[in-house]
């Protein structure tokens, strides 16, 4: 199949984080077009490239378990101008070396990322606490019990003051995200933080590592 006739495969609009290396770069970005047989990807700044340089990709869809990790080609490069008037790149990929099970769970994943997108899941991973600003001082092990892209649920002992609108850094492996507390929900033993992260990228490899850490145990 030609590239051109790959184009006309059906693509889904989607914004799903991923991270590359191509050549002798490494960068992470935004897939903004996703289909079985390639992706149109922005990159966080703009990467200088070639097309027919080689690489390898790897996203996470919410219909495997698995990390995404296909080999990448180059195929075409655009330089464009966002509404706010900062320069961006869009460049297109071929995929390749994707087994047929990653090819259904693709396709399979583009038909449920808008469901995905606010749907929150189980989850049972410790994880790190560390404040921000006023909350610097503020360190502790908490265990995330459920979540979705856009926010989590932390458990954590009673014990230490963590005021509502307080911004903090969450780790989960070497994995982090930032968000701001919006809610704490005491109870006898312990105590609920609800966490609402930021748009910065890393919250769908951060909540595609806590549910691989549920399903792997399930």
């Amino acid at each position: 199949m030609s590239w051109e006739e790959q184009r006309r495969a059906p693509r889904t609009s989607v914004d799903v984080e991923a991270a590359l290396r191509l050549g002798h770069a490494s960068c992470q970005g935004v897939i903004v077009d996703l289909s079985t047989v390639g992706s149109l990807f922005r990159p966080e700044q703009p990467l200088e490239v070639r097309l027919g340089v080689t690489g390898h990709m790897r996203f996470a869809l919410p219909t495997s378990l698995s990390w995404l990790e296909p080999r990448i080609e180059v195929k075409r490069s655009t330089a464009y101008t966002r509404p706010n008037g900062e320069e961006a790149q869009a460049i297109g990929f071929e995929f390749s070396g994707l087994r047929d099970e990653e090819q259904r769970a693709i396709a399979a994943g583009c038909l449920e990322w808008d469901a995905h997108r606010t749907r929150e899941y189980p989850l049972a991973a410790r994880c790190y606490l560390q404040g921000e600003g006023d909350l610097q001082t503020f360190s502790r092990y908490g265990r995330l019990i459920r979540g979705s892209r856009n926010q989590l649920h932390v458990s954590l002992a009673r014990g230490v003051d963590v005021p509502v609108g307080g911004a903090l850094r969450l780790k989960l492996g070497n994995l982090w995200v930032s968000g701001e507390v919006r809610d704490v929900q005491p109870s006898s033993s312990s105590m609920e933080l609800v966490v609402r992260l930021t748009d910065s990228w890393g919250r769908d490899f951060f909540l595609h590592e806590a549910r691989r850490e549920v399903l792997s145990v399930g």
